[in-house]
């Protein structure tokens, strides 16, 4: 029924075509470490999108020091 065309009134309504799989699923935590074992540098960029506000909270909470814990970031994702 939905594959005839022009539609009528009464005829149900047609629901979306799903989004593609890349789209709407983003690359689980593993898959970018592993992407950035073998120098993906997008997959870098998005785990560093992903985790810097959570290492930076972690940082400041332990040493108190807004610089030495921007410090201790960037040396965990260089270490990447």
């Amino acid at each position: 029924m939905a594959d005839r065309w022009p539609r009528r009134a009464n005829d149900p309504p047609m629901s979306p075509a799903p989004p593609a799989p890349s789209m709407t699923q983003r690359p689980s935590d593993t898959d970018l470490v592993r992407r950035v074992r073998d120098a993906d540098t997008t997959a870098l960029s998005q785990l560093y999108q992903r985790f810097v506000r959570p290492c930076y909270s972690l940082a400041y909470r332990i040493c108190a020091d807004h610089g030495l814990a921007e410090e201790v970031v960037q040396e965990v994702f260089l270490t990447l």
